[in-house]
Parts: C-alpha cells; sequence; structure tokens
C-alpha cells in the first residue's frame, strides 16, 4: 500500500497567463493549486484560492505520482512542499525575424507583437493603407505562426478595410479552420506570394520589396506602408532546467514533449508530470483550446487511478548483485528510479517497460513476471501442429503494445501465423543480445528470430524501440563474425495500418531461414 494517502494537490509551475488558466480549471474541480512563478504577478490575474509563490523557482523533485516532494526557492530561503501532479505551463518566447531584413527594426517594420498590441490598445492607424506581411523564409515555419499571421492579415483586412500582402515560403494549415480562413484573405484580396529570396527598402514614405516569386519564376515589386515581421517561437529559458530537475524528455528545440505521438497533448515521459501551453512546442489556437481541458482530465484520470490503485513490486532487486553502478537510475524512460545508496523503484511511477533491467550489467534486477528461467520457459512450450509437421518455426518477440496488432492482422488459421512462436515482452526494449542467441543455439530453438517492435515515434517508453534496432544490429554483426546468415534476425517496425507488410515480411523470412536451414544441411 501507498506509505501516505495520494496528495491531490497540484504544482503548477509557470510564467504568465496559461498558469493562471490551469489553476483556475484546477480549483473548479475542487483539487487545490500551488501556483510557482518566477517573476511578481498582478494580484488579479492570480485566481482566488490559489496558494502563489511569486518570485519562486523550482530547486529539486523527489517522489512520484501522488507522492511528489518539491523544494522550492523563495529569494534567501527554501521550502518544502507535497503535491500530487505537476504542470508546467511557461509561456514561449517570441522573436521578431529582423535577421531576415538584413537591417535593424524601423518605425514602418513592426514585429507581429507590435501589431497585436496596438490593435488592442488603439486599433489600427488609417495612415497605414497597405500593409506587407513577411513570414519566415527559411521553411521552417509553424501551424501556430501561420495561424497568427493569417487571423491579422484578416482581422486588417474585415475590420479595417486595410490592403494586405503576405510573402512567405510556405503556409501551414493543418490545424481546423485554417485552410478556410487562407481561403478567405485570399478572396478579401490579399496577395499571396512564394519566395525565399528578396531585397527591401525602407524610407520615410513605404516600404518596398523585390523578390523572386517561386511559382511565376519571375522577379516581382511590391510596396507598401508598412511591413509587418514574423516571429520565431522559442522555449522560455527556465525549461532547460527544469527539464533536468524533473529528469524529462525535451524534443530538438527543447520543449518539454518528446518527439512521441503517445504523448500529446500534455503527457511527458513521467507520470504524473504533465505540461501546459508555451511549454509543449507550436500549439495552435485549436491546439491550445484542448490542451488545458486535456491538462485537467490527466489529472483527474490519474486521481482515480491512484485511490484505486493496489501498489505492487514492479522490479524484483538482488542487493547482493548490485554493483551501484547507476546504469538503472540514467536509463530510466520514466524517471521511475531514486538512488539514495541504492536503487529505490517507485513503483507507481513505472511502466514496466523493462529498460533498466536489460541493461543491469550484473542482472541484479528484473522486470517482475519476466524473470529469466520463467522467460525461458515461455520460450519454449510444447511443439506448435506446424512444428510437428516438420515446417520451419520462426521466434517473434512482440512487444506488448503491439501484440494485440499481430493477433489482429494474424488469424489462427492462418498459416503465417503457425509459422511463428509468438513471445510477449513488456517492451521490445526489453531483449537481450544473449536471449536472442540463445534463442538461435538451443536445440528446440527457432530457425530465425523476428523482433517486433512499434515505430520510434510511437513506442510508450520513448527508447524501446531504438533499443531493439540496436540488439538486432549486435547480433548480426555476431552472425557474420561467426559467417553466419545475418538474415536470421530481423526487426519489423509495426503499427495499426501495417498488417499486409507484416505478412510479407514473416514469409520473406521464413523463405531465408527455410534456405538457410536447407544450406547448413
Amino acid at each position: 500500500m501507498n506509505p501516505l494517502p495520494a496528495e491531490k494537490k497540484v504544482a503548477v509551475l509557470g510564467n504568465g497567463g496559461t498558469a493562471c488558466r490551469v489553476s483556475e480549471e484546477f480549483l473548479k474541480r475542487g483539487f487545490p493549486v500551488l501556483l510557482v512563478m518566477p517573476q511578481e504577478t498582478d494580484a488579479n490575474e492570480v485566481p482566488p484560492g490559489t496558494e502563489c509563490m511569486q518570485g519562486a523557482a523550482l530547486g529539486s523533485v523527489k517522489g512520484q505520482v501522488g507522492d511528489f516532494s518539491l523544494t522550492i526557492q523563495v529569494e534567501n530561503k527554501r521550502e518544502e512542499h507535497r503535491a500530487g501532479f505537476i504542470v508546467v505551463a511557461y509561456e514561449s518566447v517570441r522573436e521578431p525575424v529582423y535577421d531576415i531584413l538584413g537591417m535593424p527594426p524601423h518605425d514602418r517594420i513592426w514585429s507581429l507583437s507590435r501589431l497585436e498590441k496596438q490593435l488592442a490598445d488603439d486599433g489600427f492607424p488609417e495612415k497605414y493603407g497597405k500593409v506587407l506581411f513577411l513570414d519566415r523564409l527559411d521553411g521552417v515555419n509553424t501551424v501556430a505562426g501561420s495561424e497568427r499571421l493569417l487571423n491579422l492579415v484578416g482581422t486588417l483586412q474585415e475590420e479595417y478595410e486595410t490592403a494586405c500582402c503576405l510573402l512567405t515560403c510556405q503556409v501551414k494549415v493543418a490545424s481546423p479552420g485554417l485552410e478556410m480562413l487562407y481561403g478567405r484573405i485570399r478572396d478579401n484580396g490579399c496577395f499571396v506570394a512564394r519566395t525565399d529570396l528578396l531585397s527591401l527598402e525602407v524610407g520615410s514614405k513605404g516600404v518596398r520589396v523585390r523578390f523572386d516569386d517561386i511559382v511565376l519564376d519571375e522577379v516581382l515589386n511590391v510596396s507598401g506602408d508598412l511591413l509587418v515581421v514574423a516571429e520565431r517561437e522559442r522555449p522560455a529559458p527556465e525549461l532547460e532546467r527544469l527539464a533536468e530537475v524533473l529528469r524529462l524528455e525535451t524534443d530538438q528545440e527543447g520543449y518539454l514533449q518528446g518527439d512521441n505521438l503517445l504523448r500529446v497533448p500534455c503527457l511527458t515521459n513521467r507520470r504524473g508530470v504533465l505540461v501546459a501551453g508555451g511549454s509543449v512546442a507550436g500549439l495552435s489556437e485549436w491546439e491550445r483550446a484542448q490542451n488545458i481541458p486535456s491538462v485537467v482530465e490527466e489529472v483527474s484520470s490519474l486521481s482515480k487511478w491512484l485511490d484505486e490503485v493496489i501498489p505492487v513490486e514492479q522490479i524484483i532487486y538482488d542487493r547482493d548483485r548490485c554493483a551501484t553502478c547507476l546504469t538503472c537510475f540514467r536509463v530510466c524512460p520514466h524517471g521511475a528510479i531514486l538512488f539514495t545508496d541504492k536503487p529505490h523503484f517507485q513503483h507507481l511511477a513505472c511502466q514496466r517497460c523493462g529498460i533498466c533491467t536489460s541493461l543491469c550489467p550484473n542482472e541484479a534486477i528484473e522486470l517482475s513476471g519476466f524473470e529469466k528461467p520463467s522467460f525461458f520457459e515461455r520460450l519454449f512450450p510444447e511443439k506448435s501442429a506446424a512444428e510437428q509437421a516438420g515446417s520451419t518455426a520462426l521466434t517473434g518477440f512482440v512487444c506488448q503494445r503491439s501484440v494485440d496488432l499481430v493477433r489482429q492482422y494474424l488469424e489462427e488459421d492462418d498459416p503465417v501465423f503457425h509459422a511463428v512462436r509468438w513471445i510477449e515482452v513488456p517492451c521490445a526494449g526489453t531483449l537481450r543480445s544473449q536471449y536472442v542467441l540463445e534463442t538461435l543455439a538451443r536445440p528446440e530453438g527457432a530457425d530465425g528470430v523476428l523482433v517486433v517492435s512499434c515505430h520510434r515515434d510511437n513506442c510508450r517508453s520513448g527508447d524501446g524501440t531504438i533499443r531493439a534496432a540496436n540488439i538486432v544490429q549486435q547480433v548480426k554483426g555476431l552472425l557474420k563474425t561467426l559467417e553466419m546468415d545475418e538474415g536470421l534476425v530481423e526487426h519489423i517496425l509495426l503499427a495499426p495500418n501495417e498488417g499486409e507488410r507484416l505478412k510479407r515480411e514473416v514469409t520473406r523470412i521464413q523463405g531465408e531461414a527455410k534456405k538457410s536451414l536447407t544450406d547448413r544441411k
């Protein structure tokens, strides 16, 4: 059982409006909130009933979902707090792309943020009869960036009857309503030109842009009274430190959500730690509208789960074999291991990927239910009817997340199904090279081994597919050294729409195994 009742308080870490909005939603659902903000904020913006710490920073975190211990630095003192859940809700930083202009800011060159503030405060000046909008020209603009541009163009056209021109490398409309908005601004007269190269002249009377039009393959000139440039978005600088403190995966830009479809819209690699708003890369308005309710619903679901779950030991630990090398602590993709003089396995945080067990050099830890002796007992049960009939048998190690797909694609009366001895493993990353080699070496073993895993961006552990691919390559290298057929071991990535490919791969590998068996004889 839990040593303490699950804590329901939500610690929200943020620096702006998103943190306040998500705090308000939690309060509506009856969750107490600890709001930790790095700077002083107008008290009117903080939802009533929130325990708010301003000018504060997260120092360290221990524990697991339902029982996080937080050390928070406030001025020159540290405070200890307990929370059941952590939500990181920082705003992203916006930077105008003035660098592509090759000149400093000018009174006739505005950023998107300046235009938004102008419209919110005083409206748009009549003296600017025509406005040129300049998007990023490096091809890496986001849906969120395109949405801001298109919304502002539409606002100037429809509310101020301003003529507009949009210069862009690529308009991204992969969010609900954006393609319709793009069509509307064009129908209202906005000239949209595609370019990746331009020159600019700015004077007291206006702006003149000369550019290569990619579509028309011509050099064109457009003039306007004002140039509005797009903005890059990058993670708040605090996220780098928070990723280290919270042991969170990041994407290539540094946002706190790895490139994994299973994390969308608000999950991280750690159970009970969620992200909202600008802590996630490039959210459109529609995605932002879904994000905060998703965070609240996820915490509500986890809270109910904590009330019902009976904690059991996920890891079997042999202290005598442990070398205290910290390998398990370093490789755990879910931050489920705390290390003092020995590893402490936090069972509510563990998601049973088994990667720590496969990488432990002394085999001091094993995943409960997948201990080595029983693992091989499951590997070699009584021979199937197909094997008894003398057909070639393969062994397929299948990730638990993919095994339902195998059952779905290969019916029990399908000969391809019986060509393989299917072995379910918690994650393809659980495998060790020795397991694959022992399978090939034993008399009752397979004539070939097939490792089936999820695609990399659809792997629950995040590392399992990469680990499985490395194991297969190691075994292939050993087989090559022994002058054996490398095709005896293959790795297949499986997704819900790849049933026919699975059948083809199994049939191909079965054929290669038969040929290899004939050659050996």
